[in-house]
């Protein structure tokens, strides 16, 4: 559910477009200020720390999931990057030469014409009963209004339940930072194009998933607000050093970000349970891929590979499987001998959306 924030900010301004609103914020500031310095973020406690390692070869970091005579390489990635940010994509084709199988497990919706037009109907679900300023405390209001007015948000987004205020908020933020969302994710594809099988798992209906947002309680919308006003108030330097990160394969850098909304949504049984039939899928689809010989790639979202009981503690704990971890040296001949195989006659699909 890592991609939850672009998706909800974006529907949220569809909502706006329904209640009347301008939805475009103009650029903002990198750093907008708030009326207080930001706290550094808390060492994140969901993460399996002998995980978070920097990878021996600059560059993405790529775990090696082995079992017999079949190997997936299951890449982890960021929601989003800096628009033109370059990354180093030669390891990852060379694991795609040849491959069985490009298996995408960052999430995604789902949806249909009928799921459309409902959204299309249903702004008044997402209108507060209450404006926000009688909804959140006065501290809490005030960040709002000076992250709000340094974005140029429209103030009609005052007329929307808190959790959704504070996600087309945070959606703003990034947007202002030029962060885009289609990426790493759409350059892997393309990569993949005409080379290899693409296969989507572990995706949400959007129905489903704004259903949730909307039955949120308001402690935990609330807690949805503040969380987006912490990142928001962290500036742009921790988002970029953290994409920067991933490029170079540090792994701790990556993760040092503010998470965002990503903790409030969290805390959320209805999104818990989502998001383990998510991490249940994608481990599925890696598991099935190790049966055929040979090699396959999978790519996915970056904490939910590294979680306690996420992708990589799930497939250690599967009998006959290996791991190893993307610091670990010597894997070095293995890709070039990859990049030097003869490239078979590909399977053509088009790029996953």
């Amino acid at each position: 559910m890592g991609r939850m924030i672009p998706l909800l900010a974006t529907t949220a301004a569809v909502l706006l477009l329904g209640l009347g609103a301008s939805a475009q914020p103009a650029e903002a500031p990198a750093n907008p200020p708030g009326p207080a310095a930001a706290e550094a973020p808390a060492e994140d406690v969901t993460l399996v720390d002998a995980l978070i390692v920097r990878a021996a070869r600059p560059g993405p970091a790529f775990w090696k999931v082995s079992d017999g005579d079949s190997t997936v390489w299951v890449m982890g990635v960021p929601g989003a990057l800096p628009k033109g940010l370059n990354w180093k994509h030669e390891e990852l084709r060379a694991h795609l030469r040849n491959a069985n199988v490009l298996i995408v497990g960052t999430g995604g919706y789902t949806f249909n014409i009928a799921d459309i037009i409902r959204l299309m109907f249903s702004a008044n679900r997402f209108k507060a009963d209450k404006p926000l300023n009688q909804v959140l405390p006065p501290e809490l209001m005030t960040r709002f209004e000076t992250a709000r007015k340094n974005l140029d948000v429209p103030d009609r987004i005052l007329e929307l339940k808190p959790g959704f205020a504070g996600i087309f908020l945070a959606g703003s933020f990034q947007r202002s930072l030029k962060m885009d969302q289609g990426q790493p994710e759409r350059s892997i594809t393309r990569d993949a194009f005409l080379r290899v099988r693409t296969d989507r798992v572990g995706r949400s209906n959007i129905v489903d998933v704004l259903s949730i947002f909307e039955e949120m309680p308001p402690a935990m919308a609330q807690t949805c607000v503040e969380d987006a006003l912490r990142q928001i108030e962290a500036g742009s330097v921790p988002l970029l050093d953290s994409a920067r990160g991933w490029t170079t394969g540090d792994l701790r850098l990556t993760i040092t970000a503010e998470r965002g909304l990503d903790r409030c949504i969290e805390s959320d049984p209805a999104v818990k349970t989502e998001t383990d039939r998510n991490l249940a899928e994608v481990t599925a689809a890696i598991l099935e891929a190790l049966k055929k010989p040979g090699k396959s790639v999978a790519v996915v979202d970056l904490r939910p590979l590294l979680l306690r009981d996420g992708i990589i503690v799930r497939l250690m704990a599967q009998p006959g499987v290996k791991v190893t971890t993307p610091d670990v040296p010597g894997m070095e001949d293995e890709i070039g001998a990859e990049a030097a195989e003869p490239e078979k006659a590909p399977e053509a699909t088009a790029p996953a959306i």
